[in-house]
Formats: structure tokens, sequence, C-alpha cells
């Protein structure tokens, strides 16, 4: 966090004098480099994600964790806007990939998935396939664009939502060694009213349901 100082303005020396000392909230993160990246899916949708990079990193191609949660657009500009900033301090809480980083791992956090509708079509009728080209779109920038990220090595997790996203992803691509799915629900016939944003009842769109629930794709 930034400390604060005094100085004056009608002076030319610029002298400062000291008015703080916050030391670093979590030290394990020092030096541990963000940055906020763009790439684009298949189908030219805009992704972002933020990247960190451990300490010191050397440019060779690390393990990598993917963290994300799926969410619902209407259309392909606002799933394509831009999100987070790479100016924000660099903070986790005690349950955030990012502690990853301290380890020596690459983090793409909060890499955008976005479950696109257009006009009267529903997102979840292509659910899987939409999240399976934003993971490749990911992985592919941080393995062969940038080169940071080895490809045997990646791991993928979630909470809630993003659980119920990682299974998916697990059992319909072969990109990741690993998952990490906390909370996450896997078979949509014990939520047969709806779920997330899906408004459709089971009995309504029972391929939706089905086909998403990852228990049914083991």
């Amino acid at each position: 966090p930034t400390n604060y100082y005094l100085t004056s303005l009608t002076t030319s020396n610029n002298t400062q004098t000291t008015i703080t000392t916050f030391p670093h909230p979590q030290p394990d993160l020092i030096g541990v480099d963000k940055e906020l990246v763009q790439y684009k899916r298949k189908d030219g949708v805009e992704l972002t994600a933020n990247l960190y990079l451990p300490s010191n990193y050397d440019g060779t191609p690390r393990p990598t964790l993917f963290w994300a949660y799926p969410r619902e657009f209407k259309n392909s500009k606002a799933a394509g806007q831009i999100k987070g900033s790479k100016h924000r301090f660099v903070s986790a809480h005690w349950a955030s990939p990012i502690h990853w980083a301290a380890k020596g791992w690459v983090v793409m956090d909060d890499f955008s998935l976005p479950i696109i509708g257009e006009g009267e079509a529903k997102p979840n009728d292509t659910f899987i396939e939409q999240i399976v080209s934003g993971a490749t779109a990911a992985v592919e920038y941080v393995t062969k664009t940038r080169g940071i990220s080895h490809p045997d090595k990646c791991a993928v997790g979630g909470h809630s939502y993003g659980s119920f996203m990682t299974s998916h992803l697990l059992s319909h691509t072969d990109l990741f060694a690993a998952g990490i799915g906390r909370s996450g629900a896997f078979n949509r016939t014990l939520t047969p009213m709806s779920f997330q944003s899906e408004d459709r009842s089971m009995w309504e769109a029972p391929d939706t349901y089905i086909n998403m629930s990852p228990l049914m794709h083991v």
C-alpha cells in the first residue's frame, strides 16, 4: 500500500518527510508481477485475464493455474468488455489463487468465460462449447503466444459455478492435468426449477439440464 509523505511545493529541493511506514501486508507476494492481458476466442470474441508472474520470473515455462467464473451475456460486445486493471495493488484473500504465484506458478486469474446467447438463443444451450472455446483460447495464449506456461502442467479451478465449470473442462477437454473445484453442483436434475441465470425448468429444457450435468459425462 502507498505510504504518505509531506513535501513543500514552494521550495526547489523537493525534500520529503516520511509520515507513514506501512509494511507490506503480504510479504510472500512482493515481486509478483501483474498484467491485464487480452486475447480472442476462435469466434473473435475479445477476452481478458489478470496474469500473475512469480517474483524473479526467468522466462521458462511454468506450471499454471487458471481460475474463472462463467458469466452470461446477450451479445459479444458486452462479453468482450475490458474488466480489471493492471495498476491495482497485488493482494490476495486466504482462498485466492494468486498465492500460487508465490510458489513459482503462473496464474491466469478471472480469465474470461462468457456464455453468449444472441437474440432468441439461450446461452446455456451452448454452454459447454463456449467454455471449451474460452478455456482453449486462454491456454493457447500462455503456452503458445507467450510461451510462459508448460502445456502439460496446467490446472483449472473455481468456486461454486466456477467449480461446475471446472468439472466440465476436465470431462470435455484434455487441456488440464488437474482441477480444483470448491462447492460445486454437478447434477442439474437436483435443481429442476432453475439454476444460475437459467430460467427454464428441467421439463422445459430437459436436454440442457442433462448436458449441463457434469455427472453425466464422467
